[in-house]
């Protein structure tokens, strides 16, 4: 089964780093370095899962969730914030707003490898 995982982050590197370990595991990878991209991409391609940044130009991280759980189209995505923001009222509205997993810079790619598996594990059990 092809697997499709969306990153979105205004960071090239960030994006360029999860993109080749997506890539290595056998995903097909999408990406989107700002909010309105990411909206575009995430109804285009319907990917599997989103790995969201929070802050970003454009559209910040939690307008965007907010957006694409509103939409039919795009509500059952499973979607994982990223943030280097550590403050709880900021996991909280993640949470709050659907957000699947709330994840804080800086990233080790493997780990979020593992957070990435263990959600997309979790929603295919749901189907």
């Amino acid at each position: 089964m092809d697997i499709k995982i969306l990153v979105v982050d205004d960071e090239p590197m960030i994006v360029e780093t999860l993109e080749m370990k997506f890539k290595e595991k056998g995903y097909t990878v999408y990406t989107a370095t700002d909010g309105k991209a990411a909206i575009k991409e995430a109804k285009d391609k319907l990917p599997d899962l989103i790995l969201l940044d929070v802050m970003m130009p454009k559209m910040n991280g939690f307008e965007v969730l907010k957006k694409l759980k509103a939409d039919r189209k795009t509500v059952n995505i499973p979607i994982v914030m990223l943030t280097g923001e550590k403050e709880q009222k900021d996991i909280a509205e993640g949470i709050r707003n659907q957000a699947e997993k709330y994840l804080v810079k800086p990233l080790d790619s493997d780990q979020v490898l593992i957070e990435i598996e263990k959600t997309l594990s979790l929603r295919m059990r749901r189907i």
